[in-house]
Parts: C-alpha cells; structure tokens; sequence
C-alpha cells in the first residue's frame, strides 16, 4: 500500500499511516490486489522512517524517502553547524 500512496502522490506517500483495502484496515505494508477498493490514512505528524526502504519496492517511493533522509541530514547538520 505504501508504494501506491507514493504513486498517486509523494505527500500522501510521506504522511501514509495505514489504510483501508476493501473497507477493512490494513497497515501500509499490505500487498494489494488488481481490484481492491483502497483508502490511504494519513497523518499530519507522520515523516517517512528508514525502515521504509525495506517496505517499498518501487523505485520512486524509495527515491522519495531517500531525498526526505538526505533533506533531514541537511538540516541537522546546518542546525549543528550553526550552534558551534
């Protein structure tokens, strides 16, 4: 579920919390079906994590979560540079 959240949209894809396949709830390392009825729960405060990358198998959901971590790695380290 979590590479069609990034398929349809990268921001769904980075606040994807679970979802609902087929109106029963499913987290968001459900495989789905050709045909299954999908509803992905998002949440403001969720952020990608590093154990995405063992979740997702297309390439462009991997993209993203890595540009999120090298983003992230950017900002702590202009935080951190800024404080020394």
């Amino acid at each position: 579920m979590l590479d069609f959240a990034f398929d349809i949209h990268s921001n769904l894809g980075m606040s994807c919390v679970g979802g609902r396949v087929n109106h029963r709830n499913v987290s968001f390392r459900e495989t789905l079906k050709n045909g299954d009825i999908v509803e992905i729960l998002t949440s403001k405060s969720q952020r990608p994590k590093a154990d995405w990358l063992n979740i997702v198998t297309t390439s462009k959901a991997r993209n993203k979560i890595e540009d999120f971590k090298k983003l992230m790695l950017q900002k702590l380290t202009k935080i951190h540079v800024l404080k020394s």
